[in-house]
């Protein structure tokens, strides 16, 4: 029974995100937001190689002291907040062979501003790099495009624009990013992203037990919201 409820979380979640199944899949993680977003920067980097971090308020701050405790290299931006990221600046250390992954927030809780995700995305692709998104603020409730902003992991939770209850978090990830990553050695064992795909893709289990009332819950949110969209377009 359970199977069957997250099989259809996960179906519209995908909805939500504006994606398909044939190249992207998407998983629960039991935690706030930060679960995932913990979850996705631990496990998207190689040895050796490093993490951009785009921070412009606090919770692009959170990415890079993430990173740190995960003793994973990093360069960061060190906007000040409410600042506007400088593309040329960007692009500039994205020519840096180490880099491997950027991480941007779409929208910055802290001061309510959105970041130009679809500009660093193009940017991301042209030197070939991951792009890892904090959707947490922004999804449902301003557009985002997942696959024109080449998008390879977005991470959100419930509580925001899902207008659902707190404590559950959720990842987008483009599948041959997945595969991508499948070589780096785990850095942490309960929030290993890698754990959480696969389970989904192959059983559309968890690896540790569900909040399920929650998922029930997820799921009437999601409906509501799919809904609502499909009313105003």
């Amino acid at each position: 029974e359970f199977s069957e409820l997250y099989a259809e979380v996960r179906q519209k979640l995908l909805k939500v995100f504006g994606v398909d199944s044939k190249d992207y899949s998407s998983f629960v993680i039991g935690g706030s937001g930060t679960a995932a977003m913990e979850s996705v920067l631990a496990s998207t980097v190689h040895q050796g190689r490093k993490m951009l971090v785009i921070n412009n308020g606090a919770f692009g701050d959170r990415m890079a002291q993430i990173c740190s405790v995960y003793g994973i290299p990093t360069l960061k931006t060190d906007y000040q907040w409410g600042e506007y990221p400088k593309l040329s600046g960007i692009e500039k250390l994205l020519q840096n062979p180490d880099v491997e992954a950027v991480s941007m927030v779409f929208m910055e809780t802290s001061t309510g501003m959105l970041n130009p995700v679809r500009d660093v995305g193009s940017l991301c692709r042209k030197y070939d790099k991951m792009f890892i998104v904090d959707a947490v603020s922004g999804l449902a409730g301003d557009p985002l495009d997942i696959q024109g902003s080449n998008i390879d992991f977005c991470f959100s939770n419930t509580n925001k624009g899902i207008s659902g209850l707190p404590v559950v978090s959720f990842v987008c990830a483009k599948k041959s990013s997945v595969e991508k990553i499948r070589d780096i050695s785990p850095r942490t064992f309960y929030l290993n992203l890698l754990k959480y795909y696969d389970y989904a893709e192959k059983m559309n289990q968890t690896p540790f037990t569900p909040q399920i009332s929650f998922f029930y819950m997820l799921r009437q949110a999601l409906h509501e919201l799919l809904e609502e969209q499909s009313y105003f377009l």
